[in-house]
Parts: structure tokens; C-alpha cells; sequence
């Protein structure tokens, strides 16, 4: 399953099923769509969060490029 899949199926999870989207997020190889997905999940869990969106940040700084690093961030800024 490619990262754009792995990154729909969590985020498609997230608001019934917050916990198992959090996992799989964490799976996601590659750190945009990681990031994407974890923001996702900060949005609709109940349970920390911050911690998760702070997550998605770790994994943005991970990126390949300036670019990328800043411009996935929109995701947990919106979370």
C-alpha cells in the first residue's frame, strides 16, 4: 500500500475508530503524509491530543525539503 493510501485509511478512521487511525498513522514511511495523518487524528481523539499533533510536528521536520517541512505544518495548525 503506497503512503497517499496508508494516510486516507487513517484519516478515514479517525473520527470512529481514533485509536486504530493512530496507529496505522504511525506506520506511514513517509514523514508528509505521516504528518498529515497524525494532524488528522490530534483533531478528532480524546485523549492527548497535543501530544499527537506535536507528533505530527516531529514528523514534518523529518521532510525532505524546506517546503515540505513548513507547508505540512497547515495540517496540525488546522487539527
Amino acid at each position: 500500500m503506497n503512503a497517499t493510501r496508508q494516510r486516507d485509511e487513517s484519516c478515514d478512521l479517525a473520527k470512529v475508530r481514533p485509536l486504530e487511525a493512530l496507529n496505522k498513522a504511525r506506520e506511514i514511511p513517509d514523514p508528509w503524509f505521516r504528518a498529515q495523518a497524525l494532524s488528522w487524528v490530534a483533531r478528532f481523539i480524546d485523549t492527548n491530543p497535543v501530544s499527537i499533533a506535536a507528533e505530527a510536528g516531529m514528523a514534518a521536520a523529518d521532510c525532505d525539503d524546506d517546503y515540505k517541512k513548513s507547508a505540512v505544518r497547515a495540517w496540525e495548525i488546522s487539527a
